[in-house]
């Protein structure tokens, strides 16, 4: 079932949104709501910088004694594990000692786990109650998410001397819930983006036996990471491609986070064993590409970079340094390979298996009351994430093919058309524009007057043509308008206006004219809603 994305007060059904919407003379800006359906979790770049998984808390907290104040509540699996000094401790090193209690989740439900290994000399910690198999072998906190396939819920030692503190489980949910990222800067995006796979099965636990290395050494809990926690790795390196690396793997698109410690004439490194290689400097712009391509890194801030290498084949992947002499180390995060794209999307964390994102689909948005099917302007600013031959599409429509007005991304292509009542009635096209880049666009319809505008410019104008009769649009959608071609991207403005504006109006919306839209509300005398 869908969630619904609530435009309210312009936003993108979050306060800290800056995705505002306009109308002309008082006209109402729609949509009020879209349909967010993704079966799946999915992270996001929140407003403070931080890598987190999008969510919505379902339940208080189901652990009373988190924070071992008093030996209350847990059931123990043996002497073996006591309470004290506001601790759960584990003494012995025994294959299986645990913390437990009975009827605390119920099957099939989504669960967040969080707590804090406090004390560490040998052994690890895993756990029953639900599909995962988080291995930590340090102190720090630690994080999964998982689903339930038993009531009883337990942290398990196994041949584990420690001690862990602030344990808390919460029911989740995080399906159909849309993403505002902040990747790019201080203004909100709506992210959608298309279903893709991590293969890389430890992706922030390079010290996992999961991993292979050559010529360094791995320690974990060295550092904040680009998620806020202290769960960044170590890789030091000895001599040479110092490298952790995965043999048998079907390799796509290969990403990383790293951040220098100190790296003297090293260069960052991602490599695809007899297929391709990159490399990057201390600042994150691009060294050196073969057999692939890559870009510059992205800035996560407070010296972390993200890095992407595509290829097209290849099964032996490798993440770390090249060039590098004994001593030479980086912080490490966030290993992903999604071998079915060419691109990289956002990050994916796994803990043993594989992670799965299903595609973003936004659509449904306003209803029949909320359009001027006769005349008005559809107008957005978008980034696509890839220039790839591939359509990408939002529309307004009657939920069929016969009634739409559709503007289509495909490679650095921009065009468009009007049909009604299955005939075309304006086209356009402009092919000159980065799509990676954010655009601004309006498609204006009116009797006998359509234009398309981009970025300031009007690249198309026809004196001729009909337009929808009255009450024939029904919804707005980040797709064809019947389904499919979805649009994935990036979506910083989406207004509708429920009628023509003048050219110089139009200029005015897609062009940079102004700094702010409160700017240009306040000199275009727009209402904002």
């Amino acid at each position: 079932m869908a969630n619904t994305l609530n435009l309210g007060d312009g936003n993108w059904g979050v306060k800290d949104s800056s995705l505002l919407g306009y109308a002309k003379d008082n006209t109402k800006f729609v949509p009020e709501t879209f349909d967010v359906t993704r079966a799946s979790s999915g992270t996001r770049v929140n407003k403070d910088g931080l890598i987190e998984t999008v969510e919505e808390t379902l339940s208080g907290e189901l652990i009373t004694n988190g924070d071992f104040d008093t030996d209350t509540w847990w059931l123990k699996s043996s002497a073996n594990v006591n309470i004290s000094n506001g601790k759960g401790n584990y003494t012995a090193g025994t294959p299986v000692e645990y913390f437990y209690k009975l009827n605390v989740l119920t099957v099939g439900k989504e669960y967040k786990l969080t707590y804090e290994i406090t004390d560490y000399t040998t052994g690890y910690i895993t756990g029953y109650g639900g599909n995962w198999s988080i291995v930590a072998e340090d102190v720090g906190v630690q994080e999964v998410y998982f689903t339930a396939n038993d009531a009883g819920f337990g942290l398990v030692g196994y041949n584990f001397i420690g001690s862990i503190d602030n344990v808390s489980v919460i029911e989740i949910n995080q399906d159909n819930l849309a993403r505002i990222d902040y990747t790019d800067g201080t203004e909100g995006v709506l992210l959608t983006e298309p279903q893709s796979t991590n293969t890389a099965l430890y992706s922030s636990e390079a010290s996992n036996a999961w991993w292979f290395k050559a010529n360094v050494t791995i320690t974990a809990n060295q550092g904040i990471s680009p998620d806020g926690t202290n769960n960044a790795e170590l890789l030091e390196a000895t001599s040479g491609n110092g490298v952790i690396y995965r043999t048998g793997v079907t390799t796509g698109s290969l990403s990383f986070f790293a951040k220098i410690v100190n790296i003297g004439n090293a260069k960052f490194r991602i490599s695809v064993d007899n297929v391709g290689s990159a490399s990057w400097n201390g600042d994150g712009t691009l060294n050196t590409v073969s057999g692939g391509t890559a870009t510059s890194g992205i800035s996560y801030g407070n010296g972390w970079y993200r890095f992407t290498l595509n290829v097209t084949s290849g099964t032996v992947l490798n993440y770390g340094l090249t060039n590098a002499t004994s001593g030479d180390s980086i912080l490490i995060y966030g290993m992903q390979n999604e071998a079915s794209l060419s691109y990289s999307t956002s990050y994916m964390p796994t803990y043993g298996q594989i992670a799965s994102r299903a595609a973003d689909v936004v659509n449904n948005g306003g209803d029949v009351n909320n359009f001027n099917s006769e005349e008005g302007v559809l107008y957005f600013e978008i980034a696509a994430l890839a220039n790839e031959a591939v359509n990408k599409r939002i529309s307004i429509s009657d939920g069929t093919d016969a009634n739409r007005m559709t503007i289509n991304i495909n490679s650095d292509q921009i065009s468009g058309f009007i049909n009604v009542n299955n005939v075309t009635q304006y086209t356009f096209f402009e092919a000159s524009q980065s799509v990676l880049d954010f655009n601004k666009i309006a498609i204006k319809y009116k009797e006998n007057s359509f234009g398309f505008w981009i970025n300031g410019v009007q690249y198309d104008v026809s004196t001729s043509g009909t337009t929808f009769p009255s009450s024939t649009l029904t919804t707005l959608s980040l797709e064809s308008g019947y389904g499919g071609n979805h649009f994935y991207g990036k979506t910083k403005n989406l207004q509708v206006f429920n009628e023509a504006l003048t050219d110089e109006e139009l200029y005015n919306l897609t062009s940079d004219r102004y700094a702010t839209y409160d700017i240009m509300a306040t000199d275009l005398t727009f209402d904002k809603q």
